[in-house]
């Protein structure tokens, strides 16, 4: 046993002397009232002797043996339950904090002074406990981790003799044996340490489990010592352990009887956090040390285990004079809660501050109270007496504890206890005030932000003592913090702020560069105070002035700053103004290569940007690609080539850029804009050669042929610059064929003849160019001699292809050539046109043989004929041809005799008339399918006119001879309808039969035919879905 010092006074430990020096500065808490819950709470069973609670849940013992269980969750209601049979008077109850197991200590008559009895509320009588003969239980602690997870609760007992005992009891309804049976509940009891020295009755206990269970600490209370045991995992191995205890001189007597009681408070996951122990001298509080953090053991002293260890001396009482050595009166019993400390005395309730340690409450009540109980799950405290159950209400006790602290200078607890904004102020104030006067400039004006407007310091007040200062970094924090505070509805104070603070990073950052040593650019100060001011306008962009904010950055010469900001509140025209104004093409550039900047701005500084830097320029319009339109930025193209004009303004790389950003947006992006198109003639006419110019003209054109550029304006502008052979491909363009080779015959003859062969569809016109062209030659070869003028003319009719002889050029020829010199060449010509006669007679001869041919055809076929058998059938209707098909529109026959038409094809095809109308028609289309249509209905209305007029005739009576002037009338109308109808017929049988519709083109035609025709339009809108 390690003993940590001599016995402790009241000297031993710190104490406080608070409640005899401490003036009060704040009012006291009087919201406290004692109601009684049950005046007749025995019910018949004698007098109430314990008390405990758990959960909402209150066990009362009664001297005749009961034990009554009040459930104040449901109305109050009561339940009673007999213990023993008898009338044992019960000792004491203890109870589990979920109200639901409760040991039972009773006094008995007999050789066995007392019994001890476990219950459960589901049980239906309480289990003695064994091995416990001769003993008192006095203490009882609960182990938590066993409470409502398992079959079974253990717990700890301590005795009046200073044995710890173990218990195990299995649970109401607990695991069965796997067969269905339930086992039977047991109850184990063991003994796990004893205190060493001179025992004395334990009067609290309480275990604690950390390190996952692997350690136990234990601490065990008597009348005048605390200790403390650590080991594990088993209660064996912690009781076997080294104990650590303190001592107290004095006995806490309660009707002559030693008394104390142990009072642990839990923080918010259910573990030990603080400790209250009931002495003689005091209140022996401290702070739990064993197991702060997992897997933390400590050992050593006794401070070790409980820190923060001090003495709270009982108050004194009445008329008792304070120069007495202790208070004549000592309490019976205490309950601790958040904030208070709760004494009972005979006749009176008291209630000291946990922080301040003052009396705040006293409360006389002489009803013979004789416990005070707190339920550990709700926190309510009850008390009793023999007869009645009170509940000590304690009415937002918390609600002062906020001043406690502030005048305890615990700033962080005071704002957690503070539940008004002008309590925080008050707090704020005072810590700001504290750190003030200490100089810590910094930490004041940060807390001086955080007061509302209302209830603090005013805002000139506290900016006026850090201006006195001159602390820009406290006024910096001040202003900063508070415009942090500030609701953004807020927004002139905000902006007032804002611009302030603007102008105090600004001054920073100037005074920083002020400090850059001689031949440096920067220091790492500069740098960050420059960063400082560019988060600080990221941040507040919102808050700031536009206006306000370009011309501080404007007077202050931080153009780059300035940049930075506009471009941040999406103003990129002035980021690009001022980055055009510094020679900065590049960044100008980047600035409107921010996604969100308009193409307006491109084409509005497009001049400027171009001017500058070119090809940087021209870049960037391609990266924008179809985004931007080249219309647009024609007048920044326009702007260079005005100031090509004066000497030496205009720079090969702006013409070769403007001709690179032409020539893509035209050939690979497809412009069709004439202005952009001419302005590329413009600049490729100032080239040294025409191949560039040539290319172009040849390939801007449209599908149709038509040039996307203007033509005449090209044409002018080839002619003013002397681009010779352009002038001749437009001349060609515009079907000027004459004009092109007269000037192209000033240029080069090789492109003279390629412009004479360009109309190929139209002979004469090209024989007119090559005469133009064979003129011309003539009259360069006049220089030569005769004979190689000859020669060199000759090898110039070959090129023509044929097109020109000998005898179309002869007139152009001077008088002067002799006959002689044209000999070879006429020869040459009568040779070659007696090659051709010879041909020709060729010719002749082939083609009177195929006339023979075709005319002995002709004479055969009157002679040919297709054999047709009464069994064949139609090739659409399958019918035999004697058969009658479906019947065609025709004229009325009298002749029964005659057959029913058919038509019989060389493809040995046969048809019956009406199939025959029926195929065609269905495979006819256009004009031709009309004038079918319309034969039909002819022939139709004429045949019923025909029928008509014959029925008239046959009808006349046979006396109607001397009347016969008007008969010839019928007769000749009879016979011009027959034949019309005629006429209409042989029609009809020529288009009909004119191709068999099964293996001639009318066939063909119908694949490129729709299935669904215009007829069946109204059939496939009944199928559509």
């Amino acid at each position: 046993m390690a003993r940590d010092d001599a016995p402790l006074g009241r000297n031993s430990l710190p104490s406080s002397s608070s409640l005899t020096q401490m003036a009060r500065p704040f009012g006291a808490w009087r919201r406290a009232a004692v109601a009684p819950l049950d005046r007749s709470a025995s019910r018949g069973h004698g007098n109430a002797t314990s008390l405990v609670a758990g959960s909402d849940a209150i066990l009362l013992g009664t001297a005749r043996g009961a034990l009554a269980r009040y459930d104040l969750r449901n109305e109050a209601e009561t339940t009673s339950q007999d213990v023993w049979t008898g009338t044992s008077r019960v000792r004491k109850v203890f109870c589990d904090p979920t109200g639901v197991h409760a040991v039972v200590t009773s006094d008995q008559e007999g050789r066995n002074p007392s019994t001890h009895h476990v219950c459960h509320t589901k049980a239906k009588r309480a289990r003695a406990l064994p091995r416990l003969k001769g003993q008192v239980i006095t203490a009882v602690a609960w182990n938590r981790k066993s409470l409502g997870r398992g079959a079974s609760t253990s717990f700890v007992m301590g005795t009046a003799k200073g044995a710890v005992y173990e218990c195990v009891v299995d649970d109401p309804g607990g695991t069965g044996t796997g067969n269905g049976v339930t086992r039977r509940e047991k109850v184990t009891v063991k003994q796990v340490g004893m205190l060493s020295g001179h025992p004395c009755s334990i009067q609290g206990i309480h275990l604690e489990t950390f390190d996952d269970g692997k350690q136990v600490c234990a601490i065990v209370v008597t009348s005048t010592r605390l200790y403390v045991f650590q080991g594990g995992p088993t209660l064996d191995q912690v009781f076997a352990g080294e104990e650590h205890f303190v001592e107290m001189p004095g006995e806490l007597l309660v009707n002559g009887v030693p008394h104390s009681e142990l009072h642990v408070q839990l923080t918010k996951n259910k573990t030990a956090d603080r400790l209250v122990w009931l002495t003689g001298d005091g209140l022996y509080c401290g702070r739990f040390g064993v197991g702060r953090s997992k897997g933390e053991l400590r050992g050593g002293s006794m401070e070790a285990f409980v820190t923060d260890q001090k003495l709270i001396p009982y108050p004194f009482l009445g008329d008792q004079p304070r120069e007495d050595e202790r208070p004549s009166q000592t309490p019976i019993s205490a309950a601790v809660t958040e904030f208070h400390y709760l004494l009972l005395y005979q006749d009176r309730i008291l209630a000291l501050n946990r922080v301040s340690e003052e009396l705040i409450f006293d409360e006389y009540f002489n009803q013979g109270l004789v416990a005070l109980v707190r339920d550990e799950v709700t926190g309510a405290v009850y008390s009793f007496n023999e007869s009645t159950i009170f509940e000590i209400i304690l009415y937002d006790e918390g609600q002062d504890m906020w001043e406690i602290y502030l005048w305890r200078k615990e700033w962080y607890l005071a704002i957690q206890h503070c539940r008004t904004q002008s309590q925080k102020d008050a707090v704020y104030n005072k810590q700001a005030e504290e750190a003030f006067a200490k100089g810590d400039l910094e930490a004041s004006a940060a807390l001086w932000a955080r007061c509302s407007h209302v209830a603090g310091p005013r805002f000139e007040e506290v900016t006026l003592r850090l201006i006195r200062t001159g602390h820009r970094g406290a006024l910096s924090t001040y202003l900063l913090r508070k415009l942090d505070n500030l609701p953004r509805l807020e927004r002139p104070q905000r902006t007032m702020l804002a611009t302030w603070l603007l102008e105090l990073y600004l001054d920073a950052a100037y005074q920083e560069e002020l400090k850059i040593p001689p031949g440096e650019l920067s220091t790492p100060t500069s740098r960050a105070a420059v960063e400082e001011l560019k988060d600080f306008m990221m941040d507040q962009k919102d808050d700031l002035d536009d206006g306000t904010t370009l011309n501080l950055l404007a007077g202050y010469g931080r153009i780059e700053e300035l940049v930075y900001y506009a471009t941040a509140r999406a103003m990129y025209d002035v980021a690009c103004m001022h980055m055009i104004q510094e020679g900065n093409a590049k960044r100008a550039i980047a600035v409107l290569r921010h996604p969100d900047v308009s193409p307006d701005l491109w084409y509005k500084f497009g001049p400027d940007l171009f001017l500058l830097s070119p090809k940087e320029t021209v870049d960037a319009w391609l990266v924008m690609g179809k985004h931007l339109d080249p219309k647009h930025l024609l007048p920044a193209l326009l702007v260079s080539e005005k100031q090509s004009k004066k000497p030496g303004a205009r720079t090969t790389e702006q013409e070769s850029e403007a001709q690179r950003y032409l020539e893509v947006v035209i050939f690979r992006h497809k412009c069709k804009d004439v202005a952009v198109h001419n302005l590329m003639l413009q600049l490729l006419t100032r080239e040294d050669t025409e191949t560039d110019l040539l290319r172009y003209l040849s390939n801007a054109v449209q599908p149709d042929g038509e040039p996307y550029y203007d033509i005449q304006y090209a044409l002018r502008l080839c002619l003013e610059r002397a681009r010779l052979r352009s002038c001749c491909h437009l001349y060609a363009t515009q079907g000027m064929f004459q004009e092109a080779v007269s000037l192209a015959l000033k240029v080069d003859l090789e492109l003279a003849k390629s412009v004479a062969d360009m109309p190929a569809d139209d002979e004469g016109m090209r024989r007119k160019l090559w005469l133009m062209v064979a003129k011309h030659v003539i009259q360069l070869e006049s220089e030569g001699t005769t004979r190689d003028q000859v020669g060199n003319v000759v090898s110039f009719l070959k090129e023509t292809d044929g097109l020109l002889k000998l005898e179309d050029i002869l007139p152009f020829f001077p008088d002067t050539v002799l006959i002689d010199d044209l000999k070879g060449a006429v020869g040459d010509a009568l040779e070659e046109y007696s090659l051709k006669i010879e041909d020709l007679k060729r010719e002749m001869d082939s083609a009177t043989k195929e006339a023979e041919v075709i005319r002995k055809d002709l004479r055969e076929l009157p002679c040919r004929f297709v054999e047709v058998t009464p069994e064949t059938r139609c090739s659409s209707c399958n019918k035999t041809m004697l058969c009658p098909g479906p019947t065609a529109v025709r004229a009325p026959s009298t002749d029964r005799l005659t057959c029913h038409p058919f038509f019989v094809f060389p493809c040995t095809h046969t048809f019956h008339e009406g199939c025959l109308l029926q195929e065609v028609l269905e495979k006819l289309s256009g004009e031709a399918r009309a004038r079918l249509e319309r034969l039909q209905e002819e022939l139709a209305q004429d045949s019923k006119e025909l029928a008509q007029l014959q029925r008239q005739y046959m009808q006349l009576p046979a006396g109607l001879s001397s009347m016969g002037a008007t008969i010839p009338d019928g007769e000749e109308e009879l016979e011009e309808v027959s034949r019309k109808i005629e006429r209409n017929q042989i029609q009809v049988n020529e288009l009909v039969s004119s191709a068999c519709p099964y293996c001639s083109v009318l066939m063909v035609g119908t694949l490129t035919r729709p299935l669904v025709g215009p007829e069946d339009r109204k059939e496939l809108v009944e199928w559509a879905i």
